[in-house]
């Protein structure tokens, strides 16, 4: 299963950093917190990089972008693929990684998701809200909630306990 390496076109990068900013500056004056950012991924880093995956895979599947700004969290997935509800994960690694249920209460796999779809975004974790044109994005596969959870190793990169499934575990959706 191979994806092509896919791009932003310079008009989604333009209307993605203003989504971000306002997204941004919607949580800052509703003083939310989120509990996944790090020293080297900041805050508009990680919206940036989660929406471009979304615009990535919105084109790919011939779907729609939730453009919606939330005051939490949104409404437990990001689209849906085959009829199924499906949540984007986009990262600079090429592994699905979620947080493990029995040591975290949040970041988890949402019950109304049916399957998590895995988007690799070449940027470095340090750069993400520079993402751009010339940054490469490629969905990896996905995995349905069963199939996650029957096989997910478990992991800690520095931030406590995840559950991870690597590239090879994914399949084509």
């Amino acid at each position: 299963m191979t994806y092509p390496i896919m791009r932003l076109t310079a008009k989604e990068v333009i209307y993605l950093r203003k989504w971000v900013n306002d997204c941004y500056e919607n949580k800052r004056q509703h003083k939310v917190t989120d509990r996944k950012y790090t020293a080297t991924m900041t805050p508009k880093g990680i919206i940036m990089m989660g929406k471009a995956g979304e615009v990535i895979t919105a084109r790919h599947y011939g779907t729609t972008v939730d453009w919606d700004i939330y005051i939490g969290a949104d409404h437990g997935h990001d689209t849906t693929i085959n009829g199924k509800s499906t949540e984007i994960k986009t990262s600079t690694r090429k592994i699905l990684i979620i947080n493990d249920p029995k040591h975290c209460n949040y970041g988890l796999w949402k019950p109304e998701t049916e399957q998590c779809l895995v988007v690799w975004c070449n940027q470095p974790s340090t750069q993400l809200e520079n993402i751009g044109t010339n940054t490469q994005f490629q969905i990896l596969g996905g995995t349905t909630r069963e199939n996650f959870f029957a096989n997910a190793e478990h992991a800690d990169f520095g931030h406590g306990p995840r559950l991870v499934l690597k590239e090879h575990q994914l399949t084509k959706i």
